[in-house]
């Protein structure tokens, strides 16, 4: 069964619909989002029998198909779409070597579909932003290269595209914001065009912020050397950076938060790997991430830094795999498992929503003084839904055959 829970500004429960779906082991696969509906895309595991459905926020069935669907079995993540009556789909191609937006309206027809390829390497969706004219999007490769597109949202069109690197510089966008103008602004790692790819996976590097029309025209690009080579913001010099959110405040000066983190990739000791080499035939590697504190970086509107902080935290958990993966990359497979601590931040950037365990807290980066944000119950699937500027929403995940628990929101103290 898929219930479909609606709320009011006050997360007061408006409306369920319920639409029950025949057989056993269904996947959710597909999910988007637009101003006023959901679309919905299940899968049976062992056929190949797909049901699609579209509900609006007042509870109503738009439409609902039954469809074979030969792709494999893959959750494919939402893309919120600022349109009232569109969604965009993604999906990968088997070989990996291309994928496609699709854009359906809510009665299920497409409208169109552009496809991303690369002739000979895997290309991946990165990033994604959208209003109600632009498309934005960022691709990679296998190799890291990142390329930035803007599409047309009612068509698809491709109005431009863009290396994200130069000449000079390897670039590597780590956080995007879309502005009233249809313009985009990015955020993330510089390191020198002759770095090893070694440094590129490790390091930090520095900082720079970018901004972009659709037309592709760059308005203007800062690469921070001086100012924000992790030398200047963290130390020691075994601290690396991973920039989280990038917003702008009320006076229209940008902020950047990121989360420092130590690293260790190295052989497990000698005696380990000798008992491991006589049960399977090999020793290994391990990998570990340990979160140490936030960064916030300002600028002024055309991108030069203004300010930077650094509040460090004490270390608690240990992010671990069993294998060697570069600082950068772990960092990477941290933040999608939701291991780092930053969860949203408040409209100006100086309080930061964080999850520590099974705490909620208010972290102020001007006084570097916590407070707690929630002291209720609390479970392994309890996480924050979304943070506004002036709160944040608080939901837990529920066994399938239980009435889903209402989200609660909770107020920055």
């Amino acid at each position: 069964m898929l219930r479909h829970v609606v709320f009011d500004s006050l997360l007061h429960q408006k409306r369920q619909a319920s639409l029950i779906l025949a057989g056993y082991d269904l996947h959710l696969t597909d999910h988007a989002l637009n101003n006023k509906a959901a679309f919905y895309r299940f899968r049976r595991k062992l056929n190949d029998t797909a049901f699609t459905a579209v509900i609006d926020t007042t509870g109503k069935i738009l439409s609902f198909r039954r469809e074979a669907y030969k792709q494999k079995l893959i959750t494919h993540p939402p893309l919120p779409m600022a349109s009232d009556s569109l969604f965009v789909l993604y999906s990968q191609a088997n070989n990996e070597k291309s994928f496609t937006l699709e854009c359906l309206d809510v009665q299920q027809r497409v409208r169109w579909k552009t496809p991303f390829a690369s002739s000979d390497r895997p290309i991946y969706l990165v990033d994604f932003q959208s209003d109600a004219e632009s498309i934005w999007i960022i691709s990679a490769d296998h190799e890291q290269e990142q390329t930035i597109w803007c599409l047309e949202s009612r068509t698809g069109r491709v109005l431009s595209q863009a290396r994200a690197s130069d000449v000079d510089n390897k670039r590597f966008v780590e956080s995007t914001l879309l502005l009233p103008d249809h313009s985009l602004v990015y955020a993330g790692r510089s390191l020198p065009a002759e770095a090893r790819q070694r440094a590129i996976s490790v390091k930090t590097g520095d900082l720079f912020l970018t901004r972009r029309l659709p037309n592709g025209r760059q308005l203007w690009s800062n690469t921070n050397a001086n100012q924000s080579a992790p030398s200047a913001i963290v130390s020691p010099q075994d601290v690396e950076i991973r920039w989280e959110h990038l917003g702008i405040d009320p006076s229209g000066n940008y902020f950047l938060l990121g989360e420092t983190f130590a690293s260790t990739s190295a052989a497990n000791n000698t005696a380990q790997i000798i008992a491991m080499h006589a049960l399977v035939g090999y020793g290994y590697n391990t990998s570990s991430l340990t979160p140490v504190g936030f960064v916030q970086v300002k600028f002024d509107a055309k991108g030069t830094v203004l300010h930077t902080s650094v509040v460090p935290l004490p270390r608690t958990a240990t992010f671990t795999e069993l294998s060697y993966i570069p600082a950068q990359q772990l960092a990477y497979l941290a933040e999608n498992r939701g291991f780092f601590r930053f969860r949203a931040t408040s409209s100006d950037g100086n309080a930061v929503i964080m999850r520590n365990k099974k705490e909620f807290s208010v972290l102020h980066l001007d006084t570097q003084q916590m407070t707690p944000l929630y002291s209720g119950p609390y479970t392994e699937t309890m996480d924050v839904w979304s943070g506004q500027g002036s709160g944040a929403v608080l939901y837990r995940a529920q066994p399938a055959k239980t009435a889903p628990p209402a989200p609660k929101w909770v107020s920055l103290p």
